[in-house]
């Protein structure tokens, strides 16, 4: 029985560890896309050069040239962070959350740059910030639909979806309330006209006016 219970014993453990293996597995392959994500994103950054995408902003509208510099900050700063992360998963704190928000940020910037190349080719500038917004925001969303990392990013998602979902039930209701609506006007009109004459009434008139007169009622 003792054997029994050893080998039962041994067959649950390994069990376990071929379990926590292909866990292990799993995370090494998803830090390894990321780690590949954030590597093209650092090469784009120094290739494209931000300094001269600033300048390129800055002499066609000056006021965004500081909000593009402090994404590009923190863009930077989110890619060399993902990228330790990468590498050193078992003592970097939030390794999975941290190398996400760095490959993310590494996506996010090769779309914009693509629209600060293209800065100047634009009819004006807020057709650009126009573009520039629309882009960024469908990719975060697609991200946070696809991608479990962070974590923030997907349940910002998921409450924009349900918010939008809501919304949407709101709107489906507005044609029944407008037909409610305009049932109880037309039965509120309604009853305000005056009611029509009563044939059964109107003989009884002319009986007593028979009887009071004697003489038939003239129509």
């Amino acid at each position: 029985m003792a054997s029994v219970g050893n080998f039962l014993a041994g067959t649950s453990t390994n069990g376990d560890a071929k379990s926590g293996d292909k866990e292990k597995t799993d995370q090494e392959k998803t830090m390894e896309v990321y780690y590949a994500f954030i590597t093209v994103g650092i090469t784009t950054f120094l290739w494209k050069d931000a300094i001269q995408m600033l300048d390129r902003v800055k002499i066609n509208n000056g006021s965004l040239a500081p909000g593009v510099a402090i994404y590009f900050t923190i863009a930077i700063t989110s890619m060399v962070l993902g990228m330790v992360a990468c590498k050193f998963p078992e003592s970097a704190p939030l390794p999975m959350g941290t190398a996400g928000h760095g490959a993310f940020h590494a996506l996010l910037f090769m779309v914009l740059g693509m629209h600060l190349d293209t800065f100047v080719y634009h009819g004006s500038y807020l057709w650009a910030l126009g573009c520039v917004l629309l882009t960024g925001f469908l990719f975060t969303v697609y991200w946070g639909c696809s991608v479990e990392d962070p974590v923030m990013i997907q349940a910002c998602v998921q409450f924009l979806w349900w918010l939008a979902s809501w919304a949407w039930s709101k709107l489906q209701q507005v044609p029944d309330c407008v037909c409610s609506l305009w049932k109880r006007l037309v039965s509120k009109l309604r009853s305000y006209r005056v009611p029509p004459p009563d044939p059964e009434n109107e003989n009884k008139d002319d009986s007593l006016y028979e009887k009071l007169d004697g003489s038939p009622r003239s129509v």
